[in-house]
C-alpha cells in the first residue's frame, strides 16, 4: 500500500545580482563561523544519494552542512555570475532557508562594508541582526 518515497534536489536562485567570487568566498567563511562548521563540497539527497558535487551539470563551489541541516545546501555560480543554491527538496526546509538567508545577508553586509571603505569610511563592525544588518562605520 505504501507509495514510493522519492526526494530530489531543488534549485533556488538567490536574491543577489551578479556576485563577486572573492566576496562570496569571504561570506561563506563568515557563515561557517556563525554555524561553527567547516566548508563542505557536497550535499546529500535521500533519492539521488550522498556526496553530490553537482546539480544539472553545475558543480558546487561549496556547500554548508549544519547540525540542523546535515544534508547541506550547495552553492553554485551560474555562467552569467548569479548565485544559486541546491538542496534536497525533502530535507530540513527551515534550516536550509536559514542557511540561504545567512549567505544572502552576510554577502550584502560585506559588500556594503567594502563600498563604505572605498568611499573613505572605516568599518568598525559588520553583523547581521535578526532580519537586518548593523554596520558601524566612521570617517
Amino acid at each position: 500500500e505504501g507509495g514510493v518515497y522519492m526526494s530530489h534536489v531543488e534549485k533556488c536562485k538567490a536574491s543577489l545580482g551578479t556576485v563577486n567570487k572573492d566576496l562570496l568566498e569571504a561570506t561563506l567563511k563568515v557563515v561557517c563561523e556563525i554555524y561553527g562548521v567547516e566548508l563542505a563540497q557536497t550535499i546529500d539527497s535521500k533519492y539521488q544519494g550522498a556526496n553530490l558535487q553537482t546539480h544539472n551539470g553545475n558543480r558546487f563551489i561549496a556547500a554548508i552542512r549544519t547540525e540542523n541541516c546535515p544534508e547541506g545546501v550547495g552553492v553554485m555560480i551560474t555562467n552569467d555570475g548569479k548565485l544559486e543554491f541546491a538542496y534536497d527538496y525533502d530535507g530540513h526546509r527551515s534550516a536550509q532557508r536559514e542557511i540561504m538567508d545567512a549567505i544572502d545577508k552576510n554577502y550584502k553586509a560585506l559588500a556594503i562594508g567594502l563600498a563604505l571603505k572605498k568611499t573613505g569610511f572605516k568599518v568598525k563592525n559588520t553583523e547581521t541582526l535578526g532580519n537586518g544588518l548593523h554596520i558601524h562605520a566612521v570617517r
